[in-house]
């Protein structure tokens, strides 16, 4: 007769795990990904003409980012850790983890689109009911 449930931390995984499966149904982070998916990001993307090493998709670093404000996460090295270690940090980027001087360019190189992107976001949940209108602000703090 077994005391204790099968314990291997080092187990190797025989599939990937499915990203939907992090998440619950209802965390906000779906949301956040549904509505960052319907906002006109062409003034960031269209700055992208290609190279060397591919960019991180804009979409992705949107939702990231609209998340992590969401949270009271505002500095670039704490969101780039939460890319590692919170799930549904891990469900918003894929799995992908760009490190804190790319999400620091990020945020600098879009400075003038990124404010109007987080109204839109607003708008939108505002729009669908998500939301109440309070006092709303966004600032480097």
């Amino acid at each position: 007769m077994k005391i204790f449930k099968e314990y291997q931390p080092r187990q190797v995984l025989l599939l990937p795990p499915f990203l939907d499966e992090f998440v619950a149904e209802n965390h906000e982070v779906r949301i956040i990904s549904e509505v960052v998916e319907q906002i006109e990001l062409s003034a960031i993307t269209n700055k992208y003409v290609g190279g060397d090493c591919p960019a991180y998709d804009p979409e992705m670093m949107m939702k990231v980012l609209v998340y992590a404000y969401s949270q009271k996460i505002y500095s670039s090295r704490w969101i780039a850790q939460e890319l590692k270690t919170d799930t549904a940090f891990m469900y918003l980027s894929a799995m992908q983890y760009p490190d804190f001087r790319t999400i620091c360019n990020f945020m600098l190189e879009h400075a003038r689109e990124i404010p109007k992107i987080f109204v839109e976001v607003v708008r939108l949940c505002a729009k669908l009911r998500m939301v109440g209108l309070g006092h709303i602000a966004f600032d480097g703090t």
